[in-house]
């Protein structure tokens, strides 16, 4: 998965489109990770196709809130729906094997799935704060009282929705710049501003929104 700041990221470029209420629409960014923090699995937040899958199912998203697609919050839910899926195919298939991981020196090492998302992780925490400061990103969504919005995804505990907030503002709050080992910033910037576009092509095409 991408990190909550790429996410945002991508939220932010593709709303410069959509002109969208961005904290609601971050909040919807964040949202299906909420799943994790009440002890579930990411199988029907994520709307994977089957118990197998870590891809996320656009359609089976899109054909249970379609009616609902032009609202912030549920928007934000389906970017970050679009954003996992590409981050799976896009990146995730080239950095990981099934026992090892490639370094930025090139180097291709052993490691437990574990500890290659340690490395990973570890990575999104050294290069957030180049993200916050390149895409500037509004984090007020992390220090104001949060507003729960009316929706009808039913996928995760909405009222629960405080807890991704605070784990999610905990984990910005501790980024530090640093050195990354496992991601190149020039490829994660690429990463973010293809994805918007292609975002942004998706709903242009399907909703006749983004343009």
């Amino acid at each position: 998965m991408a990190s909550v700041v790429m996410h945002l990221a991508i939220a932010k470029l593709v709303n410069e489109k959509l002109g969208m209420n961005e904290r609601e629409l971050f909040l919807g960014t964040i949202a299906p990770d909420l799943s994790k923090e009440v002890g579930k699995k990411k199988y029907k937040s994520h709307f994977y196709k089957n118990t197998r899958s870590n891809i996320p199912d656009l359609e089976k998203f899109i054909k249970k809130y379609r009616r609902s697609m032009k609202k912030p919050f549920e928007m934000g839910y389906y970017i970050h729906l679009y954003v996992d899926k590409l981050w799976q195919e896009v990146v995730a298939s080239d950095l990981f094997n099934t026992d090892s991981i490639t370094l930025l020196n090139g180097s291709v090492i052993t490691v437990k799935e574990s500890d290659a998302k340690k490395l990973l992780y570890s990575d999104f925490s050294n290069i957030n704060v180049d993200l916050i400061g390149r895409y500037e990103i509004d984090l007020s969504l992390f220090y104001l009282e949060p507003v729960i919005p009316k929706t009808k995804i039913d996928e995760i505990p909405i009222k629960k929705l405080n807890l991704i907030i605070q784990k999610m503002g905990t984990i910005i709050k501790n980024s530090e710049k640093a050195r990354t080992v496992v991601l190149d910033q020039k490829n994660v910037h690429k990463f973010i501003e293809s994805s918007a576009d292609e975002i942004i092509d998706n709903l242009f095409e399907n909703f006749c929104v983004g343009k």
